[in-house]
């Protein structure tokens, strides 16, 4: 609404402080609000502003506390231009603390660290080539060598990984480097240099070459059903009818098994596999209700399972049912797509079900659209 100014008598606001013709004041400016930043609880770290000269101004802190003098001392966990960023890496390392000083390490000297542990001072023996595997991976990521650890990225691991593809080296060797990097984070969070494992989120492009191996005949297949009551036989039949890998199953939540529509939701090594729905077979939907109430369908020591527990329950399993074929644990993915191929499966729905690039069948990735119900019809055929 417009007013008449007292003083110039001109149009004004009624909400204006002052004339905006001759200034006569109308209104009292409105006391400025300060607001005072919320004090951090004890114990988790603090932000120092150093000063406007500096591009680095803001300084966080953590562990801080006296020494014997009384003097406050303190480590400090990085430098910041904005506070918004220095706030962020503060809350993320109250979220999961790790040791500076052990932080400071380079990617060689965890590497050293972790080597001397599991090759030189741990119980297990291992072979000379399984050794060597481990120093092939070690030496094709020279690039990590000099790097802080704790600055590694997954991108940086992920463009070792990208090169060794490019230089077309076998899919084993590209396993071996990922497999070097999951290990080397799992020990380093173990020591307190690192807060979590990257390397879980690395992809790999080359197919697993899955012509060799030796599936489980017919006649291995029927033992096994047959051998219910021995324990995890139930598991191996599981694997047989959907065709994951091993890792794949093992580290599935069974939040994503769905019983009601039927169906796994997984994959995660391979772009193409990662997220993929595979139908629960009917032949084993039983078998995988009895196991849907834990968070994982193989659990030990309330954990999921690793790979190297379960290699050994794998064959120890085997072995019980009086299966003396020597088959591994990558037999049963080998006999799912195996099964499907001599049933007259779909092309498209067994490289989908297995996690299969669909790069070289453009015209089938393009026109063929297979919904669960269509996945379904053809895993039924075995």
């Amino acid at each position: 609404m417009l007013i008449q100014c007292p003083e110039c008598e001109g149009k004004i606001s009624d909400k204006a402080l002052s004339c905006p013709h001759c200034g006569f004041p109308l209104k009292q400016a409105p006391a400025p609000v300060f607001y005072k930043r919320k004090r951090r609880s004890n114990g988790t770290g603090s932000i120092v502003d150093r000063g406007k000269r500096l591009k680095k101004r803001y300084e966080v802190r953590v562990n801080c506390h006296l020494d014997d003098r009384g003097y406050p001392v303190y480590d400090v966990l990085g430098r910041y231009e904005e506070r918004d960023r220095a706030n962020l890496e503060l809350a993320l390392y109250n979220e999961n603390p790790y040791d500076l000083k052990k932080a400071i390490s380079s990617f060689s000297q965890v590497y050293e660290l972790w080597f001397r542990e599991k090759y030189k001072n741990g119980k297990r023996e291992f072979s000379k080539s399984s050794i060597d595997s481990t120093k092939a991976a070690y030496k094709r990521s020279s690039k990590l060598h000099d790097k802080i650890f704790k600055n590694i990225t997954t991108q940086d691991l992920q463009n070792i990984i990208d090169t060794t593809e490019n230089d077309g080296l076998s899919r084993s060797t590209i396993d071996n480097i990922k497999n070097l990097y999951t290990q080397m984070w799992e020990y380093a969070i173990s020591k307190n240099i690192a807060a979590k494992n990257i390397a879980q989120y690395v992809q790999i492009s080359v197919e697993e070459n899955e012509t060799n191996g030796t599936p489980f005949s017919n006649d291995e297949i029927k033992i096994l059903w047959n051998s219910l009551n021995i324990e995890y036989v139930d598991i191996i039949i599981i694997y047989i009818y959907s065709g994951w890998r091993v890792t794949e199953l093992l580290q599935m939540p069974t939040r994503d098994i769905n019983l009601e529509e039927g169906t796994f939701l997984g994959g995660k090594k391979t772009r193409s596999g990662k997220n993929r729905i595979v139908p629960i077979h009917s032949k084993i939907k039983a078998l995988v209700e009895r196991r849907i109430h834990q968070p994982y369908l193989l659990m030990f020591d309330e954990k999921p399972m690793n790979y190297q527990k379960y290699r050994e329950i794998f064959k120890t399993t085997l072995r019980n049912c009086g299966i003396t074929t020597p088959h591994t644990q990558k037999d049963t993915r080998h006999t799912f797509a195996t099964l499907l191929d001599e049933a007259g499966a779909n092309e498209v729905a067994i490289k989908r079900m297995m996690g299969h690039s669909l790069k070289k069948d453009i015209t089938k990735g393009v026109y063929t659209h297979k919904d669960i119900e269509q996945l379904r019809k053809n895993i039924e055929l075995i």
